[in-house]
């Protein structure tokens, strides 16, 4: 099931050569950039690699999912990790996916882990079957969409605070830290993920906005440093909030603008570890959560939303749309407010 797409350039052209288990195959003609010939490497490769409905199976899927388009590695390190829970059902037929062959899946790993991350492994499951039935024209319901987990009573007052942006600008004053300060600030203030902050560099800030080029990550033990792909949304130009901004000219002057400005590398995990001791239960990446509440809060709509964060517009949809006590309070003024303008 295995096969890889690589492209090579001709004269002013690009073509791509995919390699399936060991059959070799080619593009007929040329394509002006690299990326182009990527992603039709990519669909010629699923074409070629989709098996027979029929005999389908849960795994030749999966493989299929994950293989498809563009997915940092860390991603597919992560997918690769949680397929393997999916095991006891590898070589079920797609078509034959039943709800009691998932659920007993979902429920067994929920024993042992937490909501979020059953959750988590719930939605990859989700996705492989939505792939079958959007991409691959699968006629079938999704055996996912019956399972409704419930959140264990432990595990509710664990849950990570979503903060309004009062509570987030008190909450970076308390941040003694300037790396981690600074860190949080992008992420909070600007909505980044933890790895374009850490990726930021001192040219990264033009005038009043933030230009999101590239991630920092640390992937098998090795930082890597890798551009964003503009086609995925992830290269984009974010407001400079003023607060960010103040901090931000606090920092010491830089004579090469495009060294990184935090050039120690901070885990996702150090930087928890360190909220912990503040008293505040959250992520990095629930700072992220925060500025999108408040964009919504404040009138941004969501396609506009969607390219700040360098999100689809589904996602965004589905998963950003916090409602804080801000946001509540809000709509309790106006809807019982009996004055009418």
């Amino acid at each position: 099931m295995n096969y890889t797409v690589s492209t090579r350039k001709r004269s002013t052209t690009w073509s791509y050569q995919i390699f399936v288990d060991g059959d070799y195959y080619s593009s007929e003609s040329g394509f002006k950039t690299k990326s182009e010939a990527k992603k039709a490497g990519d669909k010629a490769a699923i074409k070629i690699k989709t098996p027979t409905k029929s005999k389908d199976t849960f795994k030749a899927i999966a493989e299929l999912y994950i293989a498809d388009g563009y997915k940092e590695q860390s991603t597919i390190y992560t997918y690769e990790n949680w397929l393997k829970n999916f095991k006891p059902i590898y070589d079920v037929e797609m078509l034959k996916l039943t709800y009691s062959d998932v659920s007993s899946i979902i429920n067994d790993y929920y024993l042992t882990h937490k909501y979020n991350g059953s959750q988590s492994l719930m939605r990859f499951g989700k996705s492989i079957v939505n792939y079958a039935i959007d991409k691959l024209d699968y006629d079938m319901r999704n055996p996912f969409n019956k399972i409704d987990l419930k959140l264990k009573t432990e595990n509710a007052k664990k849950e990570h605070q979503i903060l309004t942006m009062d509570e987030m600008l008190t909450f970076f004053d308390l941040i003694k830290n300037p790396d981690i300060k600074f860190l949080s600030m992008c992420v909070g203030l600007a909505g980044m993920r933890i790895s374009e902050a850490r990726g930021l560099r001192y040219q990264s800030f033009i005038k009043d906005e933030i230009s999101v080029t590239q991630q920092r990550q640390k992937i098998k033990g090795k930082i890597t440093i890798k551009a964003q792909l503009k086609s995925d949304g992830g290269k984009r130009k974010i407001p400079l909030d003023p607060n960010l901004a103040a901090y931000y000219k606090s920092l010491p002057v830089a004579f090469n603008k495009n060294s990184l400005i935090i050039d120690k590398f901070y885990a996702s995990q150090t930087l928890i570890a360190h909220y912990k001791t503040l008293g505040y239960n959250i992520t990095p990446h629930s700072l992220r959560h925060a500025y999108a509440t408040y964009c919504i809060q404040k009138g941004i709509d969501f396609k506009t939303l969607s390219e700040l964060l360098g999100d689809t517009l589904q996602t965004v949809i589905t998963t950003y749309a916090h409602v804080n006590t801000d946001m509540m309070d809000n709509a309790k003024k106006v809807l019982t407010n009996s004055v009418t303008n």
